[in-house]
């Protein structure tokens, strides 16, 4: 297995596991009080409910993507988007920290999607798509 393989099976990994996380501690610890607070305001929470869910059928597919790459190193296109993709869920939670005005690194999205985004492109770097 070359090390670029090895780097898309990290990223795989860091997609599960953010994954793991996202839909189990961070259901847990944010999502269920916000429903619960919402509900009390007589607010709908199918969208969240929605979000929530496509989030995390989001960050499995990444992986699986990432997984794939592994095996297949050569579809580089697709360890591209992927590796974007994570980057830009990490930009968009520093965003998000910052409209509410809240440390952008104690968002986990923040770090847990740039530590993939990290893997995925240290993957494509190692294949020398920015070499000269």
């Amino acid at each position: 297995m070359s090390g670029q393989a090895y780097l898309y099976a990290a990223a795989s990994i860091a997609s599960v596991a953010t994954a793991a996380l996202h839909a189990f501690a961070g259901g847990a610890m944010m999502a269920r009080p916000f429903y619960r607070k919402a509900g009390l305001h007589g607010l709908s929470t199918h969208a969240f409910r929605y979000c929530w869910h496509f989030v995390t059928v989001a960050l499995v597919l990444m992986g699986a993507g990432y997984a794939y790459l592994a095996t297949a190193p050569q579809l580089w296109p697709l360890g591209a988007y992927l590796s974007v993709s994570a980057a830009s869920y990490s930009a968009l939670s520093v965003a998000v920290s910052l409209a509410e005005k809240a440390p952008p690194l104690k968002s986990p999205p923040t770090t847990l999607a740039a530590i993939v985004a990290t893997f995925g492109f240290a993957a494509l770097g190692v294949a020398g798509l920015w070499a000269d």
